[in-house]
C-alpha cells in the first residue's frame, strides 16, 4: 500500500491544487491530499467528494508544521476530543480525525486506520526521496 501511495503523493505534492485520488484496494473511497514541504494534511471521502468525509488526517515530519497541523486537526472537531489543541505531539507525528459516524460506512472501519499509517509512511518517504533527488 505503502509503494501504490508514494507516486500518489509525489504527484499530488507537485501540483498546488487538492484533487480526489482514489484510494488503492478500496474503490468506493477517494482522499484529497495538500502538501507543504515534509507535511500534509489530507481528507479521506466515501464515494468521492463531495459525497461524505470519513476523516481528516495531518502528517507533519518536521517541527515547523506539527504545530500548525494538529491545531488545523482541532478546528475541525465536531465533538469533544481526547487530545488537546496545546499538547503537540513530537514529530513525526499522524493525527486523525473522525468526521462521519464510522456506522454509516462499517467497512471503512476495516482499513481506515491502518490507511492512516500507510498514508503517513508514504508521505515521509515520498518526500524524503523527493529531497534527495533535488539534492546536488
Amino acid at each position: 500500500m505503502i509503494a501504490a501511495l508514494r507516486p500518489l503523493i509525489a504527484g499530488a505534492c507537485a501540483g498546488d491544487a487538492a484533487q480526489a485520488l482514489a484510494i488503492p484496494a478500496a474503490t468506493r473511497y477517494s482522499f484529497t491530499p495538500r502538501c507543504a514541504g515534509r507535511c500534509m494534511t489530507a481528507s479521506v471521502y466515501a464515494d468521492g467528494p463531495p459525497s461524505v468525509r470519513l476523516c481528516a488526517i495531518a502528517v507533519a515530519g518536521r517541527s515547523r508544521c506539527d504545530a500548525p497541523a494538529w491545531r488545523a486537526l482541532h478546528a475541525l472537531e465536531t465533538v469533544p476530543l481526547a487530545s488537546e489543541p496545546a499538547r503537540v505531539p513530537p514529530e513525526p507525528s499522524c493525527g486523525q480525525l473522525p468526521a462521519a459516524s464510522p456506522t454509516n460506512h462499517p467497512d471503512a472501519e476495516t482499513w481506515l486506520g491502518d490507511f492512516e499509517r500507510y498514508l503517513a509512511w508514504a508521505c515521509l518517504t515520498a518526500r524524503e526521496n523527493m529531497s534527495r533527488r533535488m539534492d546536488p
